[in-house]
Formats: C-alpha cells, structure tokens, sequence
C-alpha cells in the first residue's frame, strides 16, 4: 500500500455488528468478496471501479453504492489519481428491524450528490464513541429510516440469477461452507463438468467457485471473530490455517485477523461496557 493510502475500521460501541470503514486508495485493489450484512457506501473523491456481479460500474464522487448481504463485489480506484470513500456495515437484524425481513436495496449504484453528502455527515456522527446509546441509535434509525424510503424494496428479490443449477449450488455451498469443497465434487452436483461449471458459474456470478467459496468463508471468519480468535475462526470458516485466513482478510477488507480480533472481540466489548 502506497504512502499515501490508508484503510481505517472503526466498530461503534453502541451497537454490536456495525462497522464503519473508510479508504484512501490509488494502487491498491480489494478482490472480491462479500459481508454478512448490508452496507451503504459513498465516494468522497476520484472515481471508485466498482464490480458487482461481473458489471464494472464506475461511481464518481457524490455516488452512493448499495450491497445486500452476501453479495460478491470487488473495489478498486478507476484511475491513478485515486479515490476516497466511506462505507457504513448494517447487520440484517438492524436493517429489517426498519425495512422487514423481505428488504433488500433495488440497485448496486446510484448518484445523488446532495443526499450522498448529507449521508456522510449521518455517518460522521456515528462515530463518536462518547454519544449516549439513545441518542446514537436515534440518529442511526433516522438514517435508515431514509434510506430504506428512498432506496430499497420490500418485494423479496431473487438474490441470484435465474439459472437454476447454479443457484442450486449456491445453496449446497451455503449449507457446506465450513468443509471441504471440491470443484470435481461441485461439478457432481450439478451434473456439469468441472470446465463447464466454471464457466457458468462466472456468467452468473461474474467469480470463479473457488472465488465464491473464499469470499464467503472470509464473511463468516470476519463474523466469528467477534467471539474466537483468529486460529479457531479460521478453522471454523473452512480455512486451511490462519495464514490463509489472513491473506484473504488482508485483501478484502484491509486488516488482518488479529488486529480486527482487538477492534470486535468480546475483550474489547467487554472493556467497552466496563467504562
């Protein structure tokens, strides 16, 4: 990473599961990969090269995206001059506590400068740790309030495209994400070949397999490492040891294991709520 880029989580005390990230980045790119929540990004500057299910979009400053849990995108800077940009981590259960349980955001990418910069100011207050819990989750509802107004739906959509083996992977590969999944084995299930199902699967889900399965298994080791440390994450995710974990952490989300272990552990919480 540059000197002059930088990655940044902070996690609000207020509220377990919600993250705030912002980024600096010129040369550095974050593959593909996914979160178990909902999140709601916004270009601060330059123009973000934003992949989203094999569609490149590029989003200028004074553009919103919008992700639904699971959702595979990758993230890079569309030029050499950089960009910067925020994003705001929604667990499920805070989202359709406001939207029901059949919400979802309508489209990836939108540009809406004045409500984008308004947005960040919301998002700006979130991140004082010295804001009574009251008062922080009032301001975080009245944002949500709007967003899930002004952007999303509450018709259930289909998460993947209409191919129906591959969604019948997806699934299979949801229900057995923590063991051992070959592409031989896949392929099986679907009654493709290996070559032909990589093929379709990347015409679906713009990713190879072995992409889909990492990705997935990072979200899930991100979200265990709020009780476990990072060996017994990496271990329940499905990874080979916690090096692999790391490597696909670091790329992903620009941090490692240990380091977002201390920022969402139970220590730190527990820490948090002894103050």
């Amino acid at each position: 990473m540059g000197s002059n880029e930088y990655t940044n989580f902070y996690c609000p005390p207020q509220c377990a599961g919600v993250e705030s990230f912002r980024a600096t980045v010129s040369q550095r790119a974050f593959p593909a990969h996914a979160h178990e929540g909902f999140v709601i990004g916004i270009i601060l500057r330059g123009t973000q090269a934003f992949t989203h299910r094999g569609v490149v979009h590029l989003v200028p400053a004074g553009s919103l995206v919008f992700l639904n849990p699971q959702e595979l995108h990758a993230v890079c800077a569309a030029d050499k001059q950089g960009m910067s940009y925020q994003t705001l981590h929604i667990p499920a259960r805070v989202m359709q506590a406001v939207g029901g349980s059949a919400f979802s955001f309508r489209k990836p990418v939108e540009y809406a400068p004045q409500f984008a910069s308004r947005l960040a100011e919301n998002f700006d207050s979130l991140d004082d740790a010295t804001t009574p819990r009251e008062v922080w989750f009032g301001r975080l509802s009245e944002t949500l309030v709007e967003l899930v107004a002004r952007k999303g739906s509450t018709a259930q959509q289909a998460d993947i495209p209409p191919d129906q083996r591959i969604r019948h992977l997806i699934e299979h590969i949801g229900h057995h994400i923590t063991t051992p999944l070959m592409l031989v084995t896949l392929a099986r299930e679907v009654e493709m070949s290996p070559q032909h199902l990589i093929r379709c699967f990347k015409q679906v889900m713009g990713v190879t397999p072995h992409t889909y399965i990492q990705a997935r298994r990072t979200a899930l080791a991100k979200q265990l490492l709020r009780t476990s440390a990072p060996a017994d994450a990496a271990a329940s995710a499905g990874f080979a040891d916690q090096s692999h974990l790391t490597r696909w952490m670091k790329a992903c989300y620009g941090t490692t294991p240990a380091t977002y272990r201390k920022l969402v552990g139970t220590e730190a919480v527990k820490a948090i709520s002894s103050k």
